[in-house]
């Protein structure tokens, strides 16, 4: 959520429709009727309440582009700036669907920040009961009509036998590349504004599709990526992360669809890292939802700093007894914000994780066995690889140790002593290649370890380091 600069006109508007302090008000746009989709854009601000069973509205998922509001609706019979992005939403919405929308840039006011946390804090109800969700992409260019008419044939049952030559249609699949690559794909906000509603609508320029053919897109991309390596090698990083985004995206969606719980709050916090947004602190605000129980979770505030955001989200987790898990996302890049060293920095992008395996074995392994996931247990018992999901817990049923101490920017932790870290090897993002080559890197890097520090007592045992070394990365308690 960003804001644009005030002014009289905007202010107006917004006083002439105000919210109740801790309400379920919203208000909605109702946009009028135009005979040309170059007609100007003449709307209507109103308040509605999300309690009451007959609001109806369609909820608009985009991204503001350059932030700059250089374009100018008619607003309550004022002139209001708005960014080319939303603008050409709308123009293309007002001709395609209904006339009453929520849209952030113009049905909250941004330069109030009181207004702004409150409404936040509704954006989960927001998303959860429109009629339908409307994704504007961006223009249309040369390419992206034929590739949605290319994408609806790829998916019926007459037209499947083109997928088995991924040289071909290179227009076509170029267009559908340009439409993964669209900003969209990594905002953080989709999470949330895509996984309640079942009826999600995706447009690009005035080409549209249903949200599940964007699904269906992606499926066959993956298997493409296995079949055709060099198809998929040849993309731009912004397609191979997107790829990697929309998979998290879907399988968030399954997940709520089937009323799973959800993981950890910290570690949901950093598998959607790499999902981006303009104002750093909507990086836990849009993904708070996700927590089953908000209980005592700090309420959306933008007149904090980032900082303070998530240093006060950290310390929630902590109380619940999160503090060993918090140090195992802690530290993992480098910092960009001023917080401890204990807080993670949710700003930090990782890097980005193959899609999937190019190795030969991996791929001869996926043909072999098409089913083949780490969702599918049954399949794993069948392999016997089920004991790779065994929970190992060094400190047993011991609770947490680690709490806030009386400095709020340090941490206090209890343990126990074990011994002392002599030796470093290098790290792991250094080693690349199979997993077989990286995994006899690793074993030359631990002998290479045990041969320096030889004449360093292990511990009063006979017990060698090569055995201690073989029980500790098995996990093997004698």
């Amino acid at each position: 959520m960003s804001g644009h600069d005030d002014d009289e006109a905007e202010g107006n508007v917004y006083a002439r429709h105000p919210l109740r302090q801790n309400s379920s008000d919203i208000r909605l746009l109702l946009v009028h009727p135009a005979d040309s989709p170059d007609d100007p854009l003449t709307c209507d601000l109103h308040v509605a309440s999300l309690d009451d069973d007959g609001i109806k509205y369609a909820a608009i998922s985009y991204t503001w582009g350059d932030h700059v509001p250089d374009h100018t609706i008619l607003l309550d019979g004022f002139d209001f700036a708005i960014t080319k992005h939303l603008h050409s939403a709308l123009k293309v919405f007002r001709m395609a669907s209904g006339p009453i929308f929520w849209i952030d840039q113009i049905c909250i006011d941004q330069c109030n920040l009181s207004e702004r946390s409150g409404q936040v804090a509704l954006m989960t109800r927001i998303y959860r009961q429109p009629d339908s969700v409307l994704v504007w992409l961006g223009e249309a260019t040369e390419d992206t009509d034929p590739a949605l008419c290319f994408l609806q044939g790829l998916l019926s049952l007459n037209a499947l036998w083109q997928v088995l030559d991924p040289s071909g249609h290179a227009e076509q699949w170029n267009g559908l590349f340009d439409i993964l690559a669209r900003p969209w794909h990594s905002r953080a906000w989709i999470i949330q504004e895509t996984t309640y509603c079942e009826r999600i609508q995706v447009f690009c320029g005035r080409g549209q599709m249903p949200f599940s053919a964007l699904e269906a897109l992606l499926r066959l991309l993956q298997k493409r990526w296995t079949d055709s390596t060099s198809f998929i090698s040849a993309q731009t990083l912004e397609v191979k992360r997107n790829m990697e985004n929309l998979d998290k995206l879907f399988r968030t969606r399954r997940r709520h669809l089937k009323r799973l719980t959800p993981s950890s709050p910290l570690r949901v916090f950093d598998s959607f890292r790499d999902f981006q947004a303009s104002d750093n602190r909507d990086k836990v605000y849009s993904l708070m939802w996700l927590i089953p129980d908000r209980s005592g979770i700090p309420k959306p505030d933008y007149s904090l700093p980032t900082e303070t955001v998530y240093q006060d989200y950290v310390r929630c987790f902590i109380s619940r007894g999160l503090g060993l898990e918090l140090l195992t996302v802690a530290g993992k890049h480098q910092m960009r914000v001023k917080v401890p060293s204990w807080c993670p920095d949710w700003t930090c992008l990782p890097k980005l994780r193959r899609f999937a395996s190019t190795s030969t074995e991996s791929a001869d392994y996926a043909k072999s066995h098409p089913k083949f996931s780490f969702e599918n247990i049954e399949h794993l018992k069948a392999l016997g690889m089920i004991q790779i999901l065994r929970t190992f817990s060094a400190s047993g049923d011991w609770s947490s140790p680690v709490n806030v101490g009386p400095d709020p920017s340090q941490l206090s932790i209890r343990g126990i002593l074990v011994d002392r870290v002599v030796q470093l090897g290098g790290p792991s993002s250094q080693r690349a290649g199979t997993m077989h080559e990286w995994w006899s890197a690793w074993m030359v890097d631990s002998l290479d370890i045990i041969h320096k520090t030889a004449t360093i007592r292990y511990s009063e045992t006979p017990t060698s380091r090569l055995d201690a070394l073989s029980r500790l990365v098995t996990a093997d308690d004698p």
